[in-house]
């Protein structure tokens, strides 16, 4: 009801909304109330029940998916096809990257991982990966940069593992890409993504990265050209994956210059600006 009264009383146009369907459940009905196209850009893998869905097939003018994966999961999850357009996530490579960070290891490779610090994004995963490091005798530092409601227990399991002394618990970080300048090896392991900004960072600053293998990752990630791709969970395989590319400088080097060429080839901000400007144009004619 209020936001249906600002939507009428500010004689907006087109009502835009941020995340996924099933939070903006408000925004579609207050939008379907005012009369308005309605526009959802969804930044993440979704998860809608019957209801929602059919809310969306009633109310939305467009979709936008910040992947092809996306837009597979919400069309098998029945949101009508002429609805969703792919534009994907963007990054301005002509900005001047951020000098790395100094002084984040005395000695030694540096891995990390950056984003909140959820069950979503594995990062229990990435430390037992470590564990396995420091066992082979191949000890690691590993950034792990953000924060959230899983990091007491993740300090905590650092210290069941062994592994605190390899580990930096850096919070949230304002540049977070200076830190990733400063890692051989940038990691993901969540469960689901839409298309993390993250690796798009990563790849930019010329960084390998290794990710599971989920949607939004697998559209970014090139297996064994830009990064490593490995099934999510599979703590063996990413372990596989760390130790493969520690061990091997040059192919960190290539894959690294790989993916910086792919960011900038194909995922420009000019390209994103102008797809969103065609789904914006498309929801109000």
């Amino acid at each position: 009801v209020a936001l249906h009264k600002l939507l009428v009383e500010g004689a907006f146009d087109l009502l835009y909304m941020n995340n996924q369907p099933a939070s903006n459940l408000e925004g579609y009905l207050a939008g379907q109330a005012a009369g308005l196209p309605v526009v959802q850009h969804c930044r993440i893998e979704p998860t809608l029940q019957a209801n929602e869905a059919a809310i969306v097939n009633r109310v939305a003018s467009r979709v936008i998916c910040v992947s092809q994966g996306v837009a597979d999961v919400l069309a098998a999850q029945h949101v009508a096809e002429n609805r969703l357009r792919v534009v994907y996530n963007a990054i301005d490579s002509s900005a001047a990257l951020p000098p790395p960070v100094e002084n984040v290891s005395p000695a030694g490779p540096v891995i990390g991982t950056v984003g909140q610090l959820t069950a979503r994004k594995g990062v229990q995963h990435l430390l037992q990966a470590v564990a396995t490091l420091k066992a082979e005798g191949r000890p690691v530092t590993c950034l792990i940069l953000g924060e959230g409601p899983q990091r007491g227990e993740l300090e905590a399991l650092a210290g069941q593992l062994g592994i605190a002394e390899q580990l930096r618990f850096v919070g949230f970080q304002p540049v977070p890409l200076a830190w990733v300048q400063a890692m051989d090896v940038c990691v993901l392991c969540s469960s689901k993504e839409g298309l993390p900004r993250v690796v798009l960072e990563a790849m930019l600053a010329g960084k390998p990265v290794v990710g599971s293998d989920v949607t939004g990752t697998r559209e970014l990630i090139v297996h064994a050209e830009t990064g490593i791709l490995y099934h999510y969970g599979d703590i063996p395989a990413l372990t596989a994956a760390l130790r493969r590319l520690l061990s091997d400088a040059p192919l960190r080097q290539a894959m690294g210059e790989a993916g910086r060429q792919r960011v900038i080839e194909n995922f420009s901000i000019a390209t994103y600006v102008a797809g969103v400007a065609q789904v914006l144009e498309e929801a109000s004619a």
